[in-house]
Protein backbone atom coordinates (compact mmCIF):
# COMPACT_ATOMS: atom_id res chain seq x y z
CA UNK A 1 0.00 0.00 0.00
CA UNK A 2 1.26 3.27 -0.68
CA UNK A 3 1.00 6.27 1.99
CA UNK A 4 -2.17 7.74 1.24
CA UNK A 5 -3.97 4.12 1.92
CA UNK A 6 -4.57 2.66 -1.76
CA UNK A 7 -3.02 0.24 -3.50
CA UNK A 8 -1.28 0.51 -7.04
CA UNK A 9 -3.07 -0.87 -10.19
CA UNK A 10 -1.69 -4.88 -10.97
CA UNK A 11 -0.16 -3.37 -14.09
CA UNK A 12 1.36 -0.93 -12.77
CA UNK A 13 5.05 -2.27 -10.96
CA UNK A 14 5.78 -1.28 -7.44
CA UNK A 15 8.22 1.11 -7.04
CA UNK A 16 10.61 0.11 -4.33
CA UNK A 17 12.48 2.88 -2.33
CA UNK A 18 16.24 3.12 -2.16
CA UNK A 19 18.82 3.62 -4.52
CA UNK A 20 20.52 1.20 -6.44
CA UNK A 21 23.38 0.49 -8.67
CA UNK A 22 22.17 3.01 -11.65
CA UNK A 23 19.93 5.05 -9.24
CA UNK A 24 16.39 5.54 -7.89
CA UNK A 25 15.24 2.23 -7.87
CA UNK A 26 11.90 3.29 -8.83
CA UNK A 27 13.31 5.35 -11.75
CA UNK A 28 14.15 1.80 -13.38
CA UNK A 29 10.57 0.47 -12.53
CA UNK A 30 8.96 3.13 -13.96
CA UNK A 31 11.39 2.92 -17.48
CA UNK A 32 10.57 -0.60 -17.23
CA UNK A 33 6.80 0.07 -17.35
CA UNK A 34 6.66 2.80 -19.84
CA UNK A 35 9.03 -0.12 -22.08
CA UNK A 36 6.23 -2.69 -21.53
CA UNK A 37 3.74 -0.13 -22.32
CA UNK A 38 5.25 1.11 -25.55
CA UNK A 39 6.17 -2.87 -26.42
CA UNK A 40 2.93 -3.07 -28.65
CA UNK A 41 3.92 -0.26 -30.99
CA UNK A 42 7.93 -1.36 -30.73
CA UNK A 43 5.97 -5.10 -32.66
CA UNK A 44 3.44 -3.53 -34.91
CA UNK A 45 6.82 -1.94 -36.64
CA UNK A 46 8.62 -4.95 -36.55
CA UNK A 47 5.94 -6.73 -37.66
CA UNK A 48 5.58 -4.67 -40.66
CA UNK A 49 9.22 -4.64 -41.59
CA UNK A 50 8.65 -8.52 -41.31
CA UNK A 51 5.85 -8.31 -43.48
CA UNK A 52 7.97 -6.34 -45.94
CA UNK A 53 10.63 -8.37 -46.01
CA UNK A 54 8.43 -11.30 -46.86
CA UNK A 55 7.04 -9.55 -49.77
CA UNK A 56 10.38 -9.23 -51.49
CA UNK A 57 10.97 -12.82 -50.55
CA UNK A 58 7.37 -14.13 -52.04
CA UNK A 59 8.19 -12.08 -55.30
CA UNK A 60 11.33 -13.73 -56.01
CA UNK A 61 10.96 -16.85 -55.30
CA UNK A 62 8.01 -16.31 -57.75
CA UNK A 63 9.86 -14.74 -60.17
CA UNK A 64 12.93 -17.65 -59.90
CA UNK A 65 10.57 -20.51 -59.84
CA UNK A 66 8.31 -20.63 -63.04
CA UNK A 67 4.70 -22.07 -63.40
CA UNK A 68 4.79 -25.83 -63.52
CA UNK A 69 8.23 -25.81 -62.50
CA UNK A 70 7.90 -29.30 -60.32
CA UNK A 71 6.00 -30.90 -63.04
CA UNK A 72 9.11 -29.60 -65.52
CA UNK A 73 11.59 -30.86 -63.27
CA UNK A 74 10.25 -34.10 -62.64
CA UNK A 75 9.33 -34.39 -66.49
CA UNK A 76 12.50 -33.59 -67.59
CA UNK A 77 13.98 -36.58 -65.07
CA UNK A 78 11.76 -39.11 -66.57
CA UNK A 79 13.49 -38.09 -69.75
CA UNK A 80 16.56 -38.63 -68.67
CA UNK A 81 18.36 -40.79 -70.73
CA UNK A 82 20.58 -43.26 -67.66
CA UNK A 83 17.00 -44.27 -66.93
CA UNK A 84 17.60 -46.59 -70.33
CA UNK A 85 20.19 -48.64 -68.51
CA UNK A 86 18.14 -49.98 -65.39
CA UNK A 87 14.81 -51.48 -65.16
CA UNK A 88 12.14 -49.48 -62.82
CA UNK A 89 10.33 -51.69 -60.66
CA UNK A 90 7.64 -49.96 -58.66
CA UNK A 91 7.98 -45.91 -57.55
CA UNK A 92 7.93 -44.85 -53.86
CA UNK A 93 5.64 -42.38 -53.32
CA UNK A 94 2.72 -41.01 -55.50
CA UNK A 95 4.96 -37.89 -56.06
CA UNK A 96 8.69 -37.85 -56.86
CA UNK A 97 11.11 -39.69 -58.81
CA UNK A 98 12.18 -41.95 -56.42
CA UNK A 99 12.09 -45.92 -57.72
CA UNK A 100 12.93 -48.97 -57.42
CA UNK A 101 15.19 -50.41 -60.12
CA UNK A 102 17.12 -52.83 -61.15
CA UNK A 103 20.66 -51.80 -63.03
CA UNK A 104 21.03 -54.23 -66.57
CA UNK A 105 24.69 -54.41 -66.55
CA UNK A 106 24.71 -55.99 -63.13
CA UNK A 107 21.61 -57.00 -62.54
CA UNK A 108 21.63 -55.97 -58.77
CA UNK A 109 18.39 -54.23 -57.67
CA UNK A 110 18.23 -50.54 -55.94
CA UNK A 111 16.14 -47.53 -55.19
CA UNK A 112 16.61 -43.90 -55.53
CA UNK A 113 16.09 -40.87 -58.15
CA UNK A 114 17.90 -40.20 -61.00
CA UNK A 115 20.97 -38.61 -59.35
CA UNK A 116 21.44 -42.46 -57.98
CA UNK A 117 20.85 -43.93 -60.93
CA UNK A 118 23.49 -41.88 -62.87
CA UNK A 119 26.23 -42.17 -59.28
CA UNK A 120 25.87 -46.20 -59.70
CA UNK A 121 26.06 -46.10 -63.21
CA UNK A 122 28.99 -43.47 -63.98
CA UNK A 123 30.82 -44.72 -60.64
CA UNK A 124 30.36 -41.45 -58.86
CA UNK A 125 31.41 -42.24 -55.23
CA UNK A 126 30.35 -40.70 -51.86
CA UNK A 127 26.08 -40.61 -53.11
CA UNK A 128 24.89 -42.92 -51.22
CA UNK A 129 24.66 -46.00 -53.11
CA UNK A 130 26.96 -48.81 -54.46
CA UNK A 131 28.77 -47.76 -57.74
CA UNK A 132 28.33 -50.63 -60.66
CA UNK A 133 31.24 -52.67 -61.27
CA UNK A 134 30.63 -54.14 -64.48
CA UNK A 135 29.93 -50.91 -66.50
CA UNK A 136 32.93 -50.88 -69.52
CA UNK A 137 34.62 -47.40 -70.54
CA UNK A 138 32.77 -47.79 -73.73
CA UNK A 139 29.82 -47.68 -72.01
CA UNK A 140 30.46 -44.94 -69.80
CA UNK A 141 31.74 -43.07 -72.42
CA UNK A 142 28.76 -43.41 -74.02
CA UNK A 143 26.86 -42.31 -70.83
CA UNK A 144 28.63 -39.38 -71.14
CA UNK A 145 27.95 -38.31 -74.61
CA UNK A 146 23.91 -38.86 -73.93
CA UNK A 147 24.30 -36.66 -70.63
CA UNK A 148 26.14 -34.05 -72.24
CA UNK A 149 23.62 -34.21 -75.60
CA UNK A 150 20.15 -33.99 -72.93
CA UNK A 151 21.71 -31.05 -70.67
CA UNK A 152 22.55 -28.94 -73.91
CA UNK A 153 18.81 -29.98 -75.22
CA UNK A 154 17.15 -28.82 -71.61
CA UNK A 155 19.44 -25.60 -71.29
CA UNK A 156 18.46 -24.88 -74.93
CA UNK A 157 14.79 -25.27 -74.06
CA UNK A 158 14.25 -23.82 -71.18
CA UNK A 159 11.92 -23.09 -68.43
CA UNK A 160 8.70 -21.11 -68.62
CA UNK A 161 9.09 -17.43 -67.67
CA UNK A 162 6.77 -15.85 -65.17
CA UNK A 163 4.91 -13.81 -66.95
CA UNK A 164 4.96 -9.87 -66.07
CA UNK A 165 1.59 -8.33 -64.48
CA UNK A 166 0.99 -6.19 -68.05
CA UNK A 167 0.91 -9.48 -69.52
CA UNK A 168 -1.75 -11.37 -66.61
CA UNK A 169 -3.79 -8.34 -66.75
CA UNK A 170 -3.95 -8.04 -71.14
CA UNK A 171 -5.58 -12.22 -70.70
CA UNK A 172 -8.68 -11.14 -69.86
CA UNK A 173 -9.25 -7.31 -71.58
CA UNK A 174 -12.76 -5.47 -70.58
CA UNK A 175 -14.62 -4.63 -73.36
CA UNK A 176 -15.63 -1.06 -72.68
CA UNK A 177 -11.76 -0.04 -72.17
CA UNK A 178 -10.87 -0.96 -75.97
CA UNK A 179 -11.26 2.86 -76.67
CA UNK A 180 -8.71 3.66 -74.29
CA UNK A 181 -6.65 0.70 -75.02
CA UNK A 182 -6.43 2.12 -78.64
CA UNK A 183 -4.97 5.64 -76.89
CA UNK A 184 -2.88 4.16 -74.77
CA UNK A 185 -0.96 1.78 -77.54
CA UNK A 186 -0.77 5.37 -79.72
CA UNK A 187 1.34 7.27 -77.15
CA UNK A 188 3.22 3.72 -76.06
CA UNK A 189 1.85 3.72 -72.77
CA UNK A 190 1.52 0.00 -72.46
CA UNK A 191 5.25 -0.77 -73.77
CA UNK A 192 6.32 1.88 -71.42
CA UNK A 193 4.87 0.25 -68.61
CA UNK A 194 6.35 -3.40 -69.94
CA UNK A 195 9.14 -1.67 -69.95
CA UNK A 196 9.30 -0.68 -66.19
CA UNK A 197 8.27 -4.31 -65.25
CA UNK A 198 11.42 -5.77 -66.91
CA UNK A 199 13.45 -3.62 -65.49
CA UNK A 200 12.02 -4.36 -61.72
CA UNK A 201 11.96 -7.81 -62.45
CA UNK A 202 16.00 -7.57 -63.49
CA UNK A 203 15.96 -5.83 -59.71
CA UNK A 204 14.46 -8.46 -57.82
CA UNK A 205 15.56 -11.27 -59.48
CA UNK A 206 18.95 -10.10 -59.44
CA UNK A 207 18.72 -9.01 -55.63
CA UNK A 208 19.63 -5.41 -57.03
CA UNK A 209 20.07 -2.69 -54.57
CA UNK A 210 17.52 -0.57 -55.58
CA UNK A 211 20.15 2.35 -54.68
CA UNK A 212 21.47 1.34 -58.44
CA UNK A 213 18.46 2.87 -59.84
CA UNK A 214 20.34 6.40 -58.55
CA UNK A 215 23.12 6.13 -60.54
CA UNK A 216 23.23 8.15 -63.78
CA UNK A 217 24.56 5.85 -65.73
CA UNK A 218 22.10 4.11 -65.25
CA UNK A 219 19.81 6.66 -66.54
CA UNK A 220 21.99 7.43 -69.46
CA UNK A 221 21.82 4.05 -70.66
CA UNK A 222 18.65 3.79 -71.35
CA UNK A 223 17.78 7.14 -72.43
CA UNK A 224 20.79 6.70 -75.04
CA UNK A 225 19.00 3.26 -75.88
CA UNK A 226 15.72 4.77 -76.15
CA UNK A 227 16.98 7.97 -78.72
CA UNK A 228 19.10 5.47 -80.78
CA UNK A 229 17.33 3.23 -82.78
CA UNK A 230 20.20 0.33 -82.76
CA UNK A 231 18.35 -2.44 -84.74
CA UNK A 232 19.25 -6.77 -83.04
CA UNK A 233 21.35 -4.78 -80.34
CA UNK A 234 22.02 -7.39 -77.36
CA UNK A 235 23.53 -6.07 -73.97
CA UNK A 236 26.80 -6.99 -72.86
CA UNK A 237 26.55 -10.62 -71.24
CA UNK A 238 28.70 -11.99 -68.38
CA UNK A 239 32.47 -12.49 -70.26
CA UNK A 240 32.50 -9.76 -72.15
CA UNK A 241 31.52 -6.85 -68.91
CA UNK A 242 34.46 -8.92 -67.09
CA UNK A 243 37.07 -8.94 -69.62
CA UNK A 244 36.48 -7.01 -72.73
CA UNK A 245 34.71 -4.00 -71.36
CA UNK A 246 36.71 -3.44 -68.12
CA UNK A 247 40.13 -3.19 -69.54
CA UNK A 248 38.76 -0.90 -71.44
CA UNK A 249 37.29 1.12 -69.11
CA UNK A 250 40.68 0.92 -67.25
CA UNK A 251 42.34 2.21 -70.49
CA UNK A 252 40.35 4.89 -70.21
CA UNK A 253 41.33 5.87 -67.11
CA UNK A 254 44.65 5.41 -67.53
CA UNK A 255 44.94 7.84 -70.11
CA UNK A 256 42.73 10.19 -68.05
CA UNK A 257 45.34 10.86 -65.61
CA UNK A 258 48.09 11.11 -67.59
CA UNK A 259 47.77 14.46 -67.33
CA UNK A 260 48.37 14.78 -63.65
CA UNK A 261 50.95 12.42 -64.11
CA UNK A 262 52.95 14.76 -65.77
CA UNK A 263 53.44 17.37 -63.65
CA UNK A 264 54.54 15.03 -60.66
CA UNK A 265 57.94 15.77 -61.61
CA UNK A 266 57.22 19.79 -60.82
CA UNK A 267 55.02 19.65 -58.34
CA UNK A 268 56.37 16.69 -56.12
CA UNK A 269 54.13 14.46 -54.58
CA UNK A 270 53.00 12.96 -50.99
CA UNK A 271 52.12 9.68 -50.79
CA UNK A 272 49.00 8.94 -48.10
CA UNK A 273 48.14 5.46 -46.71
CA UNK A 274 45.69 4.15 -44.73
CA UNK A 275 44.15 0.94 -43.49
CA UNK A 276 40.37 0.09 -43.29
CA UNK A 277 37.78 -2.42 -43.98
CA UNK A 278 35.53 -2.74 -46.80
CA UNK A 279 31.82 -4.04 -46.24
CA UNK A 280 32.99 -7.73 -45.81
CA UNK A 281 35.01 -6.84 -43.14
CA UNK A 282 38.36 -7.21 -44.95
CA UNK A 283 40.90 -5.51 -44.21
CA UNK A 284 42.85 -3.48 -46.57
CA UNK A 285 45.77 -0.99 -47.10
CA UNK A 286 44.57 1.67 -49.97
CA UNK A 287 47.25 4.21 -50.70
CA UNK A 288 46.55 7.97 -52.18
CA UNK A 289 49.08 10.22 -54.58
CA UNK A 290 48.47 13.70 -54.20
CA UNK A 291 50.01 16.81 -55.19
CA UNK A 292 49.58 20.16 -56.47
CA UNK A 293 47.51 18.75 -59.65
CA UNK A 294 45.09 16.94 -57.14
CA UNK A 295 44.95 13.26 -55.44
CA UNK A 296 44.66 10.45 -57.41
CA UNK A 297 43.88 6.59 -55.68
CA UNK A 298 46.63 4.47 -56.75
CA UNK A 299 45.57 1.05 -55.24
CA UNK A 300 44.31 -1.02 -52.12
CA UNK A 301 45.53 -4.41 -51.06
CA UNK A 302 43.78 -6.96 -49.70
CA UNK A 303 45.76 -7.99 -46.09
CA UNK A 304 43.64 -10.81 -45.25
CA UNK A 305 45.22 -13.36 -43.95
CA UNK A 306 48.68 -11.10 -43.09
CA UNK A 307 50.87 -10.11 -40.95
CA UNK A 308 50.84 -6.58 -40.93
CA UNK A 309 54.20 -5.45 -39.26
CA UNK A 310 57.04 -3.46 -40.26
CA UNK A 311 58.14 -5.40 -42.94
CA UNK A 312 55.13 -6.20 -44.69
CA UNK A 313 53.92 -2.14 -44.58
CA UNK A 314 57.46 -0.92 -45.96
CA UNK A 315 56.96 -3.82 -48.30
CA UNK A 316 53.91 -2.58 -49.75
CA UNK A 317 55.27 0.93 -49.94
CA UNK A 318 58.51 0.01 -51.96
CA UNK A 319 55.70 -0.81 -54.60
CA UNK A 320 54.50 2.54 -54.37
CA UNK A 321 57.50 4.37 -54.41
CA UNK A 322 58.70 2.18 -57.48
CA UNK A 323 55.45 2.77 -59.35
CA UNK A 324 55.11 6.54 -58.63
CA UNK A 325 58.70 7.13 -58.93
CA UNK A 326 61.44 7.57 -55.60
CA UNK A 327 62.51 11.00 -57.59
CA UNK A 328 59.12 12.75 -57.09
CA UNK A 329 57.94 11.75 -54.00
CA UNK A 330 58.95 14.32 -51.42
CA UNK A 331 56.63 13.00 -48.39
CA UNK A 332 54.74 9.61 -47.00
CA UNK A 333 51.76 10.44 -44.54
CA UNK A 334 51.07 6.98 -42.62
CA UNK A 335 48.74 5.76 -39.53
CA UNK A 336 50.09 6.54 -36.41
CA UNK A 337 50.59 3.47 -35.58
CA UNK A 338 53.38 1.46 -33.98
CA UNK A 339 53.86 -0.83 -37.13
CA UNK A 340 53.83 2.47 -39.68
CA UNK A 341 56.30 4.23 -37.60
CA UNK A 342 58.58 1.56 -37.77
CA UNK A 343 58.16 0.76 -41.61
CA UNK A 344 58.90 4.43 -41.91
CA UNK A 345 62.04 4.36 -40.11
CA UNK A 346 63.18 1.21 -42.77
CA UNK A 347 61.77 3.17 -45.78
CA UNK A 348 64.16 6.61 -44.47
CA UNK A 349 67.03 4.88 -43.91
CA UNK A 350 66.49 3.15 -47.68
CA UNK A 351 66.04 6.78 -49.28
CA UNK A 352 69.19 7.99 -47.41
CA UNK A 353 71.26 5.15 -48.61
CA UNK A 354 70.48 4.64 -52.53
CA UNK A 355 68.37 7.35 -53.35
CA UNK A 356 69.91 10.38 -51.79
CA UNK A 357 67.73 12.62 -51.02
CA UNK A 358 65.49 13.17 -48.08
CA UNK A 359 62.09 11.72 -47.48
CA UNK A 360 59.42 13.19 -44.47
CA UNK A 361 57.81 10.39 -42.95
CA UNK A 362 54.95 11.75 -40.71
CA UNK A 363 52.55 9.61 -38.75
CA UNK A 364 49.43 11.26 -38.85
CA UNK A 365 46.71 10.97 -35.65
CA UNK A 366 44.00 12.18 -38.24
CA UNK A 367 44.10 9.06 -40.36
Amino acid sequence: MNGDGKSPPSHVPVALPGRGRHGDVSETFQRRWRRQRNLGTGWLKKSIRQEKQKTLFLVFILIMTSHGASDNVDNASEEAPLWNYVTKLNKSGVKGGTWKFKCNICNEDRQGSYSKVRAHLLGIKNQGIVVCKKVTRSQKADMHKLEDEFEKKKSESGSRATPLPCENSETNPDSKKRKAAAIVRFFGVAARDQLDQEIARMFYSGGLPFNLARNPHYHRSYRFAAENKIDGYVPPGYNKLRTTLLQKERDNVERLLVPFKSTWKERWVTIVSDGWSDPTRKPLVNFIATSGSGPIFLKAVNCFGEVKDRFFISGLMKEVINEVGHQNIVQIITDNAANCKAAGRLLKVRFLIFIGHHVWFTPSILL
